[in-house]
């Protein structure tokens, strides 16, 4: 079996826009939101820089991000 790729779930339940950031656990390159293509799909702001990720999220909204 080949290795699994990192998978994040990332929450907002304000109000209000959220960025968020964090040391990532993992090595990564890129993410990839894997419910930009769903019905409903928000645009979520993601970049990655030494080891952490900020993500901007809209308000009360979630994804899920796979790790590349």
């Amino acid at each position: 079996l080949p290795d699994a790729l990192p998978i994040l779930a990332v929450f907002n339940n304000g109000d209000g826009p959220a960025e968020i950031e964090f040391q990532l656990p993992v090595e990564a390159n890129a993410a990839t939101d894997l419910l930009a293509d769903t019905v409903g799909a928000e645009n979520v702001m993601v970049s990655l820089a030494s080891g952490r990720m900020k993500v901007q999220l809209p308000s009360n909204y979630a994804t899920v991000l796979r790790l590349d």
